[in-house]
């Protein structure tokens, strides 16, 4: 749970610094006694908005989508992470439809599928990157078998 929460975190980071990067000015291009918005505060705005997506609709759907892909699939293979991809996207595509009430297919793929997929993409990165060492045995473990 603490990676799908880390990986929220870090994708929705990531997400926001891309959409502020397109919003954003440069100085040299802006217009006299206009009002602009920095870069940090353009992706301050947007933390405020898309953090509370990947955390309460993106943890809970990838919880879903990784119950059902793992009892379909014993294993890892090519098929289970494309079935993975498909489900990813499609559940960006309907939490956006739910949440913004989009139905362009460009928002649709710009505000659901994409970060959805980023998501998977950093949850996979985090998930190869922290791991449980398998030298530590925890008091509730027995002989390497879980208790319960």
């Amino acid at each position: 749970m603490l990676r799908r929460l880390l990986s929220a975190l870090l994708s929705s980071i990531i997400f926001c610094s891309i959409l502020a990067y397109f919003q954003h000015t440069p100085i040299a291009e802006r217009q006299p006694n206009t009002s602009y918005m920095s870069f940090s505060s353009l992706v301050f705005i947007y933390l405020i908005y898309a953090t509370p997506v990947y955390v309460l609709g993106g943890i809970p759907c990838s919880i879903l989508i990784d119950t059902i892909t793992k009892r379909i699939f014993r294993r890892s293979t090519i098929l289970f992470y494309l079935v993975n991809i498909i489900c990813y996207t499609l559940a960006g595509m309907l939490l956006a439809l739910l949440l913004f009430n989009v139905f362009e297919i460009e928002a649709w793929i710009w505000g659901g599928a994409a970060p959805a997929l980023l998501y998977y993409v950093v949850y996979l990165l985090v998930r190869l990157l922290i791991r449980k060492p398998q030298s530590i045995n925890y008091p509730w473990e027995e002989s390497g078998k879980k208790m319960g």
